[in-house]
């Protein structure tokens, strides 16, 4: 007889063990998840809006501006490459390309390697670096400004007024006559509409001086939407040849 109660009540528990459990579980259905994620986003958002966290994640995170690149090219010498007045590297073979350069303004320095310090002229600019775009600068340092030449290739800001894209040139000696895909340049606003930058054939000459031959070839890092391409050219004067008696006899 006691066996027969005890095993009744023991059904009994389970019973009640079992009914329990299926109140939890329904419970837990019905608690809408949707509340934890409401809950989350509000917390997330309270997060943003004050200035501790942004400071904290300006920390962590760093104040990213864009990328740009810049890549200097250098035939037949090395030449050490300064952004901001820091070391960055230097051309290996002719060419170093930096291609994670914060889009801003930054001082652009170029010392070509010798044994005898500050012999060579060093190229000293201030550039603008747009993002997604890439600055681009072949430079043979000389002695002098006069004995040194290249080529620097850069977008800057369209005016809003202009939605065509220009390529500007910058040439030194002013009066160097500038072609493009074999046509002559405007000397008075020494500028053109182009549809694309990809290959173009640009020659510099003047007189007296070395003339430089080379494309306008943007690529990937091509160009932006609201920007155009300036080109500056420097071209290296040729040594005064002078005649004396004995050249002439």
């Amino acid at each position: 007889m006691q066996d027969d109660q005890s095993s009744e009540f023991q059904e009994e528990q389970k019973d009640s063990n079992t009914a329990e459990e299926s109140v939890r579980r329904a419970q837990k259905k019905k608690f809408p998840i949707w509340i934890v994620f409401v809950a989350v986003a509000v917390v997330l958002i309270g997060l943003l809006v004050t200035p501790v966290w942004d400071s904290l994640y300006t920390l962590v995170a760093g104040n990213e501006t864009g990328i740009a690149q810049l890549r200097v090219e250098s035939p037949d010498s090395t030449v050490f490459v300064y952004i901001d007045n820091e070391l960055i590297g230097e051309t290996q073979d002719g060419m170093l390309l930096i291609s994670d350069v914060t889009a801003e303004v930054h001082a652009i320095r170029l010392e070509r390697e010798a044994s005898l310090q500050g012999f060579y002229e060093p190229l000293e600019r201030e550039l603008t670096f747009m993002e997604g775009t890439e600055v681009e600068i072949e430079w043979l340092a000389g002695p002098t400004a006069e004995s040194s030449e290249g080529v620097l290739k850069y977008f800057r800001q369209r005016p809003a007024a202009e939605t065509a894209l220009r390529v500007f040139f910058i040439v030194y000696p002013d009066t160097a006559k500038v072609e493009m895909d074999g046509n002559n340049i405007d000397p008075d606003t020494l500028s053109i509409e182009i549809d694309d930058v990809f290959r173009h054939d640009i020659v510099v000459s003047k007189d007296g001086f070395e003339a430089k031959a080379f494309t306008i070839d943007a690529g990937l890092f091509g160009s932006v939407d609201n920007a155009d391409l300036v080109v500056e050219v420097y071209l290296y004067q040729s040594p005064v040849e002078l005649f004396t008696d004995s050249n002439e006899s």
